[in-house]
C-alpha cells in the first residue's frame, strides 16, 4: 500500500481521558495516511500528566483542530511509545471511518463539502424571521453550512433576507436538526441561483451535538465517494 505524504499539524491536539474529570492534552506532531483506510498520528504529552498506556491497547482519543470548540471522540490503537523524561510520545492508529475523520480534521472540519446521494436527498427547510418557509433539497453539505438551488422568483422574494432558521433532515432520520444560519452568497448557475448558508454556532442551541450529526453524515459520504473514485 502506498504511503500518502506526511502532515505536520501545528494546530491539531489530542486529549486522553484519565478519569471522569481529568484529561491529558497532547500536541499532534505528525500525521501519516495509508491510502484512505488508515491514519497514523504521533502526539507528544507531558509525562507527568499522561500515564503510560500499554502498546496494542485501543483507547478513546479526543481530537480537535484549530479554533474548533468541541473535540471529536474517536478510537485508536496505541502502536508506539517513546519517552525521555521530558516528553512522552504515542503513535495512534486510526482505521476506517476514524481515519476519514482525521483527514477531515486535518483539512479543517468545514473544508469537506459533499453532495447528497440523489436517491437519498438531504431535505432542507428555510424559515425567515417573519415566518416565510422555503423547502428544498441540499445541493451540498458540510459541517459549517450548506447550499440550495432556488429560482429567480424565490430570490426576489428573499432578496433582503440574511438570517434564517435552517432545518436539516438527514437520510434515514425522523427528526430534523435545527440551525440558525446566515446567507453568505448567491450565484447564478444556469437558470437557477445557488444560495450558500453558513451555520451560526453562537446562536444555534446545542450546536456541537447537531454539528457532530451532520459531520458523521459528511464523513460517511466522503468515504463513500473516495471508495468509488478509487
Amino acid at each position: 500500500m502506498q504511503d500518502n505524504p506526511r502532515f505536520f499539524s501545528e494546530n491539531m491536539t489530542v486529549q486522553l481521558r484519565m478519569d471522569s474529570s481529568k484529561t491529558a492534552t497532547g500536541r499532534v506532531l505528525e500525521t501519516r495516511f495509508q491510502g484512505e483506510e488508515s491514519a497514523d498520528v504521533l502526539a507528544g504529552f507531558d509525562p507527568e500528566e499522561c500515564p503510560p498506556i500499554p502498546i496494542g491497547k485501543t483507547t478513546a482519543v479526543l481530537v480537535s483542530s484549530g479554533d474548533q470548540r468541541e473535540p471529536v471522540e474517536l478510537h485508536a490503537r496505541v502502536t508506539y511509545r517513546w519517552e525521555d523524561g521530558r516528553v512522552r510520545q504515542y503513535r495512534f492508529a486510526f482505521e476506517q471511518e476514524a481515519a476519514q475523520s482525521i483527514r477531515v480534521l486535518l483539512n479543517r472540519r468545514g473544508a469537506i463539502r459533499v453532495p447528497p446521494e440523489a436517491r437519498a436527498p438531504v431535505q432542507v427547510r428555510l424559515t425567515t424571521e417573519d415566518g416565510r418557509i422555503l423547502e428544498k433539497e441540499a445541493r451540498d453539505l458540510s459541517g459549517t453550512g450548506l447550499s440550495v438551488f432556488i429560482d429567480e422568483d424565490d430570490d426576489e422574494l428573499w432578496l433582503g433576507e440574511r438570517k434564517l432558521s435552517v432545518d436539516v433532515l438527514l437520510p434515514g432520520q425522523s427528526e430534523s436538526l435545527r440551525f440558525v444560519g446566515a446567507i453568505r452568497y448567491r450565484t447564478l448557475c444556469g437558470s437557477m441561483i445557488q444560495v450558500g448558508i453558513q451555520f451560526d454556532e453562537d446562536e444555534t442551541v446545542g450546536f456541537p451535538g447537531r454539528q457532530e450529526q451532520v459531520l458523521k453524515y459528511v464523513m460517511g459520504r466522503y468515504a463513500e465517494r473516495m471508495r468509488k473514485a478509487g
